[in-house]
């Protein structure tokens, strides 16, 4: 996916931008895709097993590593939402960076030995991006 995949930009009189519109039916199903994707890799294996030693196992600090290790198995669910930002960022004078970002937040939730452990991963990555150049003025004056 490019950036003019999603992307149109604008333009009015002189070629000056006049607006930027995103395609919301691709991006939604980029988004899809991704979310889809990211629930079929932790529903390919809903279980796994991890090494314990029993030490560690029998809930006693001080006996926490030590002792033979037993594989524990740990099932988890899992659940993902997706969503877009649009980021715009100055990039110079009458430069501005437009930056399409993808959202990611996956809930895991893991039963272990009758307990619920909750963790949230939360990451972004750009999709697209462009630098939109405007018109640079003849003279500039500081004041």
């Amino acid at each position: 996916m490019s950036y003019s995949d999603i992307v149109k930009i604008t333009y009015g009189n002189n070629n000056a931008i006049t607006g930027i519109s995103t395609d919301v039916v691709k991006m939604n199903v980029f988004k899809s895709q991704v979310t889809n994707a990211i629930d079929a890799e932790f529903d390919s294996n809903p279980k796994t097993e991890i090494p314990v030693s029993i030490g560690t196992a029998s809930g006693i600090v001080f006996l926490s590593g030590f002792g033979p290790h037993v594989d524990i198995s740990v099932g988890y669910v899992s659940s993902t939402k997706t969503d877009f930002e649009n980021v715009f960022q100055s990039a110079g004078m009458n430069q501005t960076q437009h930056n399409v970002m993808l959202n990611v937040e996956t809930t895991v939730i893991l039963n272990l030995a009758g307990r619920r452990i909750t963790q949230t991963v939360e990451t972004s990555f750009c999709v697209a991006q462009t630098v939109i150049v405007g018109s640079v003025p003849d003279i500039m004056v500081n004041k």
